[in-house]
């Protein structure tokens, strides 16, 4: 791993001279850090900051990174099948701290079922997420997109950022 990965996985801030600031945390149960190390440099490369909070993120930790780093969008980044199960937790860990408005996407491998995909979104987006990414749904593209969108609404309905 590189000095630059490690960084990142520890929750290194990364800061560009724009005011879209992107938190990427994982589900409390999600220990894996390569999805992490690969989200916040496409959130790089689309000229956004960005904190992560690590492999495994606990609630209480998600609910700190936000309040210091005051995100103006979130990305919940799970590929260990559980997401589906924790998502409720995360999203209302964020809710507690961060403005109604923030976008909160989603995306990895959400559940086991592959047949259960279209239902497994439905229920996101009822629940309040933005966005959730997820099979064919899940490429860079559609992601940098989404993210650059989301954040560019979120900064509009602040009154133009920071």
């Amino acid at each position: 791993m590189t000095e630059l990965e490690r960084d990142l996985v520890a929750g290194v801030t990364t800061t560009h001279p724009v005011s879209r600031r992107v938190l990427i945390v994982t589900t409390p149960s999600d220990v894996h850090s390569w999805n992490l190390v690969f989200l916040s440099l496409v959130v790089r490369d689309a000229g956004m900051s960005c904190r992560i909070v690590g492999p495994a993120s606990q609630l209480d930790e998600i609910v700190v990174g936000a309040e210091e780093f005051a995100p103006d969008v979130v990305l919940v980044s799970t590929i260990n099948g559980h997401g589906e199960f924790e998502a409720a937790d995360v999203l209302n860990a964020l809710r507690e701290v961060c403005d109604p408005h923030v976008p909160v996407l989603i995306g990895g491998i959400l559940g086991v079922s592959h047949e259960l995909r279209s239902s497994r979104r439905s229920a996101l987006l009822s629940m309040g997420y933005t966005e959730v990414f997820e099979g064919a749904d899940l490429t860079v593209g559609k992601v940098r997109s989404e993210l650059e969108r989301a954040g560019l609404a979120h900064l509009a309905s602040a009154g133009g950022g920071r």
